[in-house]
């Protein structure tokens, strides 16, 4: 079950129940990634430089997490769907990243990792 807020805009697309669906389902899997992932909020358009029948849709996600917020925008695919799969598979990429950067911060600020009465970041 999704325990984080997922906001989800449709802009110049039909709203879509299984679309919603397969949102929140890829939503509820960054949780695991992150578990202090505060707020989701998806914005499917179609990409407006594109013509004719060459139409393609556009995938923004917004991650908020404590201190900032993380940001994928997608917009080379003419099924929605995989425009969905190809953004929330880029947000875990870059979630996993930024889970990476807190712990190893977190350990420097804990002294994990330093030897007792060592400067960490000085030469000698």
């Amino acid at each position: 079950m999704v325990q984080t807020p997922v906001q989800i805009v449709f802009d110049d697309v039909s709203h879509s129940r299984g679309l919603e669906i397969l949102i929140r389902k890829k939503a509820g899997r960054l949780e695991t990634v992150f578990p202090r992932l505060m707020r989701c909020h998806v914005c499917i358009g179609v990409a407006h430089h594109h013509s004719g029948n060459d139409r393609r849709f556009q995938v923004r996600i917004i991650l908020h997490v404590p201190g900032g917020q993380l940001t994928v925008d997608r917009d080379q695919h003419q099924d929605v769907h995989a425009a969905v799969r190809d953004a929330f598979d880029a947000a875990c990429s870059l979630l996993e990243a930024h889970a990476r950067k807190v712990r190893s911060e977190s350990r420097r600020g804990a002294g994990i990792g330093t030897m007792p009465g060592s400067r960490h970041g000085q030469g000698q």
